[in-house]
């Protein structure tokens, strides 16, 4: 409390004098300041950028409320992580102690005049606590990802996605799972390859604590427009499947991801749009070397619906910053 900390500034001061009859308890006097709210001002204006910046400046600025209120509306901002934040970055820089000295000495040119009154010399001085060291933070730079479903089936399939601010970020994938069984009956090879770009409309940054470091990117609430398309070949034994077709597909995506882990995140997301597939069935011979092409089943096929659903991995991976006083974000 502000309190406590005056009153240890008075006892270093006493403990540190070389003359207790100069310096002694009643000559100073301590007046401590309960919360410094146009400090906290001064501070978030300077460097807080958050989704709630806005919101969070004008709870502040509001001179009609009382100090009482700002701090409850504060802490119903985002379930208590903004108050929390404010604390944990800011707070510990407005703990400060100020000292104030003031001593007199007699003019000596003025030695018959200090006679009868006495002439003082006001000199302040303001003795400031050591600044706090600086901060550093992580911030994910990447999000490197595996789609579980397609990995469930054989697909071997990779993504890497890039923030490209608070709210906005790029992701690419790649599916190439191509295999072929020994005896030719079984096949599954499928190259393809997309983007998306996503906007980030409710991002939720992880809590910072002791133990795990606050993640600014890639979690929470997405929407996505994706493009994709790519070359497949499937044969299931002669009977089903044996198709050969290529892919072109756009749509959107919705998809949320969250932290399990230290290092670990899971993403959830479905996409809906357009695919046009042109399509071609084959009949393998009965040695499974030559494949036939049935002239009667090729075509074109238009379709609107569902086409990608993730339950995917991700990695993240983070760079380490370091914010001086005056330049931290």
């Amino acid at each position: 409390m502000s309190s406590e900390r005056a009153k240890t500034a008075k006892r270093f001061l006493l403990q540190h004098s070389p003359d207790s009859s100069k310096l002694n308890s009643d000559k100073i006097k301590i007046s401590p300041l309960a919360e410094n709210w146009s400090g906290l001002t001064e501070l978030v204006e300077a460097r807080y950028h958050r989704h709630d910046r806005n919101k969070v400046l004008k709870i502040l600025k509001d001179r009609s409320i009382g100090d009482e209120t700002r701090k409850w509306r504060l802490q119903r901002l985002d379930n208590g992580y903004t108050w929390k934040y404010l604390i944990r970055r800011y707070m510990p820089e407005l703990r400060a102690a100020t000292w104030i000295c003031v001593w007199a000495e007699v003019i000596p040119s003025l030695e018959k005049i200090a006679r009868f009154t006495d002439t003082l010399t006001v000199r302040p001085t303001t003795i400031s606590l050591p600044e706090p060291e600086p901060v550093k933070s992580q911030r994910t730079i990447m999000g490197l990802k595996t789609n579980l479903l397609l990995d469930a089936a054989t697909m071997l399939n990779f993504a890497v996605e890039v923030p490209i601010n608070k709210h906005f970020s790029f992701l690419y994938e790649h599916h190439c799972p191509w295999w072929l069984s020994k005896n030719n009956r079984y096949c599954l090879q499928f190259l393809s390859f997309g983007g998306e770009l996503r906007w980030w409309f409710a991002p939720r940054p992880r809590q910072e604590t002791r133990d795990s470091k606050q993640r600014d990117a890639l979690m929470g609430h997405f929407l996505g427009l994706n493009a994709w398309g790519g070359k497949a070949d499937i044969q299931a034994n002669r009977n089903f499947g044996c198709y050969q077709f290529d892919f072109m597909s756009a749509g959107l995506t919705y998809g949320y991801a969250m932290p399990v882990g230290k290092y670990l995140n899971m993403e959830f997301s479905l996409s809906i749009g357009y695919a046009r597939i042109p399509y071609q069935h084959y009949i393998p011979t009965e040695d499974w070397q030559i494949l036939i092409r049935d002239k009667n089943e090729a075509g074109t096929l238009h379709y609107l619906g569902p086409t990608k659903a993730e339950i995917s991995l991700v990695i993240p991976i983070r760079a380490t910053l370091r914010h001086d006083k005056k330049n931290r974000k």
